[in-house]
């Protein structure tokens, strides 16, 4: 499974332990090239849905272009932006769980 890539509350900027988890997650998709991968950005509640959407956007960008300047084609990614439609936390722990970027592949 690889890893998801976590981020701090209204932030799209890359954390050092996230830029670590994607080495490793780009170092498998260099190896299973053939692999597609969606990019999926997830935010907390706060904040309207189209700002929500927005944010999620750009931090699943931000995880393409980090891993495309990793080596991985940037045609094996695709990015959907969820916003909070699938957000869950009701405290601030749970809450951070929500503000992720998922690579799922297929």
């Amino acid at each position: 499974r690889l890893g998801a890539i976590y981020f701090d509350y209204d932030e799209a900027t890359l954390t050092d332990t996230a830029q670590k988890t994607l080495q490793q997650n780009a170092e498998w998709m260099r190896r299973n090239a053939s692999a597609r991968v969606q990019v999926e950005g997830h935010c907390d509640e706060r904040g309207t849905t189209e700002y929500n959407i927005a944010l999620s956007q750009r931090r699943a960008e931000g995880v393409k272009t980090y891993l495309t300047d990793l080596g991985v084609p940037a045609e094996t990614m695709s990015v959907n932006p969820k916003g909070d439609l699938e957000s869950m936390g009701q405290t601030e722990a749970e809450r951070s769980k929500d503000r992720r970027v998922e690579l799922i592949w297929q």
